[in-house]
């Protein structure tokens, strides 16, 4: 007989379901910044302006570019990931990071408030 074989497994909750929902939506948001990124890169010299060099925006695409592309894929993997260790702490926190953006800021405020609730504890095995 094992440890595990008296547990209840609870149901998904649905703010598990919302969350894979808000991953893929950041991970679809962090596509379109490195698309963007790559077109600061080829179009630099075109987009400068008296108040942007050249060399300016080239930098912002180069940053942005490696960064925007982690991310989504961070994202797109987090949507699916529930066997890590602190799994409820690490989405915890991708959702709070998701609220300085104006496009994920309406779908994760409730989220995370939705994420302290018991069910979605339990989910994730975080006692109380």
């Amino acid at each position: 007989m094992d440890q595990y074989s008296g547990l209840q497994v609870p149901q998904r909750p649905k703010a598990v379901l919302w969350y894979g929902v808000f991953c893929g939506s950041a991970a679809a948001m962090n596509l379109a910044l490195f698309g963007l990124s790559l077109w600061f890169i080829v179009k630099h010299d075109e987009l400068a302006n008296e108040f942007l060099t050249a060399q300016v925006v080239l930098i912002a695409g180069l940053v942005c570019a490696p960064l925007a592309l982690a991310m989504a894929f961070l994202n797109a993997w987090l949507g699916t990931a529930k066997n890590i260790k602190n799994a409820w702490q690490v989405h915890m926190s991708n959702i709070a990071v998701g609220i300085g953006t104006c496009f994920l800021t309406p779908l994760a405020v409730p989220l995370l408030i939705a994420w302290f609730h018991p069910d979605v504890r339990a989910w994730y095995a975080k006692p109380d």
